[in-house]
C-alpha cells in the first residue's frame, strides 16, 4: 500500500512539471504581448529623438529590432518557451545596448537591461548572476568610454536634455512596458501561488491516504506504529506509562455472511466512530486490518482507570447498530499491554497485547484481559 501511494505521487511529478511549464509559457506570452504593444510607441520615441539628433546607428538598430520583434511575434509559437524567453531577453538587451554606448546615461537604456534581467530571474534563475554581471560590466565599460573621452555624444548634451518630445515619448514607452511587465509578473505570481496551494493539497491528500484507512478514516497500522513509538519516547522523558489496546470484534464475520459487505462496512465505520468518541482526545484509535483496531493511551494513571476505559469501550461497541431495518449486535475483545510495566519494547508490547486479546476472546465475548497480572507501581 505504501509503495502504491509513493508511485502515485511520483506519477504526478511529470504533471507538476507540465503545470509549472505552462506558467512560464503564460508569462513569456504576456512578455511578447508587451513587446508588440511597445513597438509602435518605441518607433514614435525614436523618430522624436531623430528630429534633434539625426539618424543614428541606435535608431537604425532599434528600428530593425522592432521589425524583428513584430515578425517573431507571429511565429513565436513555432519555438519552445525557453527559446521565446531567450529571444525576448536578447531583444531587450539589444534595445538598450546601442543607446547606452551612443548616448550614455542620457538614454534610458539601463531600464531595458532591468526588464531583461527580470525575465532572466523568472525563467532562468540559475543564470541570474551572469545576467547581472554582464549588465554591470556593460554599464561600467560604457561609463569608462565616456569618462576617458574615447566616446562622445553625437550632439550637444543640452540638446538631449531639453528634447522634451523625445524624453516624453521614451518615458511613456518605458512606463507602458513597465506596467505591462508588472501585470504579467503579478499574474504569474498569482497563478504560481494558486498552483502551489493545489499541489500542497494534493500532497496532503496523498499522505492522508497513505496513513489512514480509507473506509473508517482512522490512522492505519503504519501511522499507529509511528504514534506508539512517539508515545513511548515521550513517556521515557516524562516518566509516565502508555497503554496499548488490541481490539478485535466478536461475531463480525456472520454480519458479512448474512447481510453483505455493505453492512460489514457500516459496522466498521460505526465501531470506529464509537471507539474514537469514547477515549480522550489525546488518545489514538487506529484500524490495523479487517475487524482489528488498536488504541494508544499515553499518560495513564492506574489499573482501575484502564479497567474503566475497557469497560466503556465494550459498552459503546455493544450498543445495537441499525442498518437497513436490521439490528446488528457486535461484541469486542480487548487485550491490554502497558509500557514500561509489562515491557519497554514497542514490538513486545504489540505481541503481548495481541496475545491478551486472544485470551480475552477465549473467555467469552465482551471481555478484556491484561497481558500480565502486574500492578502499577
Amino acid at each position: 500500500m505504501r509503495s502504491f501511494f509513493r508511485n502515485a505521487f511520483q506519477a504526478n511529478q511529470p504533471e507538476c512539471c507540465d503545470l509549472f511549464g505552462s506558467l512560464k509559457k503564460s508569462l513569456i506570452n504576456d512578455v511578447w504581448i508587451a513587446l508588440i504593444i511597445l513597438a509602435p510607441f518605441g518607433t514614435f520615441a525614436g523618430v522624436c529623438r531623430a528630429l534633434q539628433t539625426g539618424v543614428t546607428y541606435t535608431l537604425v538598430i532599434q528600428s530593425l529590432l522592432i521589425v524583428a520583434i513584430v515578425g517573431f511575434f507571429f511565429v513565436r509559437n513555432n519555438f519552445t518557451v525557453p527559446t521565446q524567453a531567450i529571444v525576448a531577453i536578447a531583444c531587450l538587451f539589444a534595445i538598450g545596448t546601442p543607446a547606452l554606448f551612443q548616448f550614455g546615461f542620457y538614454s534610458a537604456s539601463f531600464l531595458w537591461f532591468f526588464f531583461a534581467t527580470l525575465i532572466v530571474a523568472y525563467c532562468f534563475p540559475k543564470h541570474l548572476v551572469y545576467s547581472v554581471l554582464a549588465t554591470s560590466a556593460m554599464v561600467l565599460f560604457a561609463g569608462y568610454l565616456f569618462v576617458s573621452g574615447r566616446q562622445t555624444l553625437p550632439v550637444d548634451a543640452n540638446v538631449l536634455i531639453h528634447q522634451l518630445e523625445g524624453w516624453g515619448a521614451a518615458i511613456f514607452a518605458i512606463l507602458l512596458f513597465g506596467m505591462l511587465m508588472i501585470k504579467a509578473i503579478s499574474a504569474y505570481n498569482a497563478r504560481f501561488h494558486a498552483l502551489n496551494i493545489k499541489l500542497a493539497e494534493q500532497k496532503q491528500q496523498i499522505e492522508k491516504l497513505a496513513n489512514h484507512d480509507q473506509l473508517t478514516g482512522l490512522p492505519n497500522k503504519r501511522l499507529a506504529i509511528d504514534r506508539l513509538k512517539t508515545a513511548i519516547e515521550l513517556a521515557k522523558r516524562e516518566q509516565h506509562k502508555v497503554a496499548l489496546l488490541y481490539i478485535d470484534l466478536d461475531d463480525f464475520k456472520p454480519v458479512n455472511d448474512r447481510l453483505g459487505h455493505d453492512a460489514g462496512d457500516w459496522v466498521l465505520k460505526t465501531v470506529a466512530q464509537r471507539l474514537s468518541t469514547t477515549i480522550r482526545k489525546s488518545d489514538s484509535v487506529c484500524r490495523v486490518g479487517g475487524d482489528e483496531f488498536i488504541a494508544i493511551l499515553p499518560a495513564i494513571k492506574s489499573a482501575a482507570v484502564m479497567q474503566q476505559v475497557c469497560e466503556k469501550l465494550i459498552a459503546a461497541v455493544a450498543e445495537d447498530i441499525e442498518f437497513n431495518g436490521h439490528r446488528i449486535h457486535i461484541g469486542v475483545s480487548i487485550g491490554v499491554s502497558i509500557y514500561p510495566t509489562m515491557s519497554d519494547c514497542e514490538a513486545t508490547l504489540q505481541q503481548i497485547a495481541d496475545q491478551a486479546m486472544y485470551h480475552a476472546k477465549q473467555r467469552g465475548k465482551n471481555q478484556f484481559a491484561f497481558a500480565q497480572d502486574v500492578a502499577f507501581a
